[in-house]
Formats: C-alpha cells, sequence, structure tokens
C-alpha cells in the first residue's frame, strides 16, 4: 500500500481514510478465506458479519492477530476436526462461553485459540 502524507482536513501525519480502508478490507476479506466463511453455516456467516459492520467503525489488529494464530493451530490439527469451519467454531465459542461475539471478540478469538492449543497438545 502507498502511504501519502498529502494535506487533507483533519491529516495529523496519517495516511489517508480511504487507504486505511482498504488495507482494512484486504485484511477483513483475507481473514474470511482462512475462517472458510463461504463454507460456514449461515448463522455463523451471520453473526460474522455483524461483527464486521462493527469493525469497519473500530477496526482491532488485535482481533485480526488472535484469529491469525487461531487459523495456523486450526490448520495443523485439522485431520482430527469435525468438518465444521473455523468460523463455526469461532462462533460455537462465544456461545459455548457466554459470551458477546460483537462485543467481545478477541476474548472469544483467545479462547478459541487456547481450545486449539489444548487439542493440539493431545
Amino acid at each position: 500500500m502507498i502511504e501519502t502524507k498529502q494535506s487533507y482536513p483533519g491529516n495529523n501525519g496519517s495516511t489517508r481514510p480511504v487507504e486505511r480502508l482498504s488495507s482494512w478490507w484486504r485484511d477483513t476479506v483475507e481473514i474470511e478465506q482462512d475462517l472458510d466463511y463461504r463454507s460456514s453455516s449461515p448463522w455463523s456467516r451471520a453473526a460474522w458479519d455483524d461483527l464486521v459492520a462493527k469493525l469497519l467503525l473500530a477496526p482491532s489488529e488485535a482481533l485480526y492477530r488472535e484469529l491469525r494464530d487461531c487459523v495456523g493451530l486450526w490448520l495443523a490439527k485439522r485431520q482430527g476436526m469435525p468438518s465444521h469451519t473455523l468460523l463455526d467454531a469461532f462462533v460455537a465459542t462465544a456461545w459455548r462461553e457466554g459470551l458477546s461475539l460483537a462485543d467481545q471478540a478477541i476474548l472469544v478469538a483467545f479462547r478459541l485459540r487456547q481450545r486449539l492449543q489444548d487439542l493440539r497438545n493431545l
């Protein structure tokens, strides 16, 4: 991504908002592919769509880092996993832990990563 330091109203030396948005959107698309969004249940896709709508207003690098860690663990242990997707597991973790995916997504991703690490250590 080319970062420009052009002057525009509200510029405090950062990149233009459109460039930050396009970078965030690329990251979101990559994460969706890694979570296997298209093969996930309609309920999980709806929950993810709601989360992405919220992230549009307040992006979270921490959440994406946690999810990328989950992807690595998931791929390493995939042979012994049930046939559901990582997105389904993410949403199910929120439900099982009694957490709000929209408000506590980072904690949900952390708990999912812990569960995947536990499975890996079996």
